[in-house]
């Protein structure tokens, strides 16, 4: 496995994880879990099948999961962008600490999708 695929196979696998406790933890409860908006917890459910498809994708070594992960990355890298904007415009005191972390994570998130999309060793091995 190239080395840059192993983070985005395990953060997949995470997520993945995540979406299948969510619907454990809803059909055990009998209630929406952990989210009690049911419009929240199916926009949440579509985001965590999602990142399973892409794990399974890139088990299995699809060509299309690489498209797939570099479209979750942004996803992901837009969402904590807007935090952020929202955190540095708002009244509240800004810890700079954070701010650079979630810089760090965004152009982490960008690296991420930027590799997925456009390197040619991804795309070989994924077209094993």
């Amino acid at each position: 496995w190239p080395i840059a695929l192993i983070p985005v196979l395990i953060g997949t696998g995470i997520a993945s994880a995540i979406g299948l406790v969510q619907l454990a933890g809803t059909g055990l409860q009998g209630k929406w879990y952990p989210y009690g908006d049911p419009a929240l917890w199916v926009g949440m459910l579509a985001t965590w099948s999602a990142h399973g498809a892409c794990f399974a994708g890139l088990l299995l070594r699809k060509r299309w999961s690489r498209f797939l992960g570099a479209v979750l990355a942004c996803g992901w890298a837009l969402l904590l962008a807007a935090q952020a904007v929202e955190h540095v415009t708002s009244s509240q005191r800004n810890a700079p600490a954070e701010l650079v972390a979630a810089v760090a994570l965004l152009l982490l998130l960008v690296a991420i999708a930027f590799y997925l999309a456009t390197s040619s060793v991804a795309r070989a091995f994924l077209a094993r």
